[in-house]
């Protein structure tokens, strides 16, 4: 379910799925470059469709991947 939510939106390269001491799961995004407007989309989405399995919640991160230089 975390995936097809995710898998929608440009620019997130890689999910990942941990623990988590302050909700239920934790997911943590890997972006090609920083969009506050696609992680408050994908954010609102996980809230919404996981709050019946999991409902203490998602948390959730995010970070930019840095571009390695060949």
């Amino acid at each position: 379910m975390i995936y097809r939510i995710t898998h929608t939106e440009f620019g997130i390269e890689r999910v990942r799925i941990h623990d988590s001491a302050r909700a239920d799961i934790g997911v943590r995004l890997e972006l090609e470059r920083r969009d506050d407007e696609s992680l408050r989309r994908v954010a609102d989405r996980l809230s919404s469709e996981l709050a019946q399995m999991l409902p203490g919640g998602v948390e959730l991160s995010a970070v930019v991947r840095a571009k390695r230089r060949e």
